[in-house]
């Protein structure tokens, strides 16, 4: 139902902003933007409204991956930035810096917690600021965190807060034209943090500000701490030498994001779509490496591993586990037996080409200005002879369309702004079969879906170089 309801707003919205482009007028132009705006207020309604009901049935899956607490903050700090410098007041993050360990969360709802809390905060405060804080108790495999988030806004009345959390609840005498809002913010949080196995409370005085208070117990911990190196580094100075991957995935697009990861390199790359297929595979080719999703038809990833890892042939080949989520310690230490590796989706790109490079032999190029390292092994466009006459016009295409989109993606630095962005670019570059190009907006989606807003805006500033880079290449085309 979600699916139905969204798809035509979308469409609503997105026909807006093309309209909004051809306006003729200043009038045409004013009607245009309140469509558009009208359109994404009854959407985020409409999303609020979805994201209860999908709660309230028990719907929602609470998914843990590895989460850096401090790319968040970073994350938050940027989304807010404008917003809070256009009120006037401060927004604050404080956390205890030596705390280096990831923990495994729900990244998506954790951010959603954290999202309406602030942006409720910032709403309601005029002057003053907005402060979050997170401490945290360290055990011995897990953490208990307390999430403090603290307003000079407006304040609750003492008979109102107990209906805070309450479907729909608007505090009764607010400006409802000022401030807006559906009344599920706060509903929607509180049954999250209730997923999650925490607890929410308030403490708020009117005219002085609201303290929310978050309690997540037994956070558990992973065993590798935040690694400054590991996070800075650049994927494009790796060059893998002639291997075989086979990659173990039932999902067309995952398998596709993980070719187009490796399109770069001099990696011959096998696929398999169920476990009965990679047995067979793998002792027909020998590959190097295996990357194995976990839950497939015919054959999982456990008892494929469990069977390669006793034949004869295939017992020495490192097998990665590449999957969606790991729902207590009890079943990463099963993976960690029976896996050489394990990587959580959505992939940490870095963290992927580290893994590979402990596996794969591979050469270091030192980091340039230019993408020279992107087409050692293969071209960065396999050009055919029909694709060599679509060059020029592919150019083109990249410096009279993307570029000016560029300029206002790296303008705005929104993040879904720039998935978009790199999504059309992936699509007309796959019809190009331009591997420099399916490779680079391919790494714009997955920093997007990771919300990784730093590698982000880092791979989105390559643009232009790339495109200089092309043209210089294939001069004489």
């Amino acid at each position: 139902m979600s699916h139905e309801i969204r798809t035509p707003m979308n469409a609503v919205i997105g026909f807006s902003d093309l309209l909004a482009k051809s306006a003729k007028d200043e009038k045409q132009r004013s009607q245009v933007e309140s469509i558009r705006s009208s359109g994404k207020t009854l959407l985020m309604i409409i999303n609020d409204i979805l994201d209860l009901s999908k709660i309230e049935a028990g719907k929602i899956d609470i998914i843990p991956v590895p989460v850096n607490l401090r790319d968040m903050f970073s994350e938050i700090e940027n989304m807010f930035a404008e917003k809070v410098k256009e009120k006037g007041i401060v927004l604050s993050i404080e956390y205890e810096k030596a705390f280096t360990k990831t923990l495994l969360l729900d990244e998506v709802r954790f951010r959603q917690i954290l999202f309406n809390l602030i942006g409720n905060a910032v709403k309601f405060t005029d002057t003053g600021s907005v402060a979050l804080s997170i401490e945290n108790r360290e055990k011995e495999a897990n953490v208990d965190l307390t999430i403090l988030v603290k307003d000079t806004g407006i304040g609750i009345p003492v008979d109102q807060q107990k209906y805070i959390f309450d479907p729909f609840n608007q505090q009764s005498g607010q400006n409802h034209v000022k401030y807006g809002g559906t009344g599920l913010g706060l509903s929607i949080t509180k049954k999250l943090v209730g997923k999650m196995g925490g607890t929410i409370s308030l403490i708020s005085e009117v005219g002085k500000g609201s303290t929310f208070r978050i309690d997540l117990p037994n956070v558990p911990v992973l065993d590798a701490d935040i690694d400054d190196k590991q996070k800075a580094f650049d994927t494009s100075t790796v060059l893998f030498k002639p291997a075989t991957v086979l990659i173990v995935d039932d999902n067309d697009e995952n398998r596709k994001l993980l070719i187009d990861l490796l399109a770069y390199s001099s990696l011959t790359v096998l696929q398999a779509v169920n476990g009965k297929e990679a047995v067979e595979m793998a002792k027909k080719h020998i590959p190097d490496l295996i990357l194995m999703d976990l839950l497939m038809p015919v054959m999982d990833g456990y008892e494929t591993t469990k069977i390669l890892k006793n034949g004869n042939l295939t017992r020495s080949i490192p097998i990665m586990a590449i999957t969606a989520s790991i729902k207590s310690p009890g079943e990463r230490d099963n993976i960690k037996k029976i896996f050489d590796e394990y990587l959580l989706k959505p992939l940490d790109i870095a963290q992927f080409f580290e893994r590979l490079k402990k596996h794969l032999k591979y050469e270091l190029a030192e980091a340039r200005d230019g993408p020279d390292t992107f087409r050692v092994g293969k071209p960065v466009c396999k050009l055919s002879e029909e694709l060599k006459q679509k060059i020029p016009a592919f150019i083109e295409t990249l410096e009279l369309e993307f570029m000016p989109e560029y300029e206002k993606v790296i303008k705005n630095q929104v993040i879904n702004e720039i998935e978009e962005f790199g999504l059309n670019l992936l699509h007309v570059s796959e019809k190009m079969n331009c591997k420099l190009f399916i490779g680079y907006g391919n790494e714009i989606k997955v920093y997007a879906e990771n919300f990784d807003f730093e590698r982000l805006i880092q791979t989105l500033r390559k643009f232009p170089k790339l495109v200089d880079w092309l043209k210089a290449e294939t001069n004489g085309v």
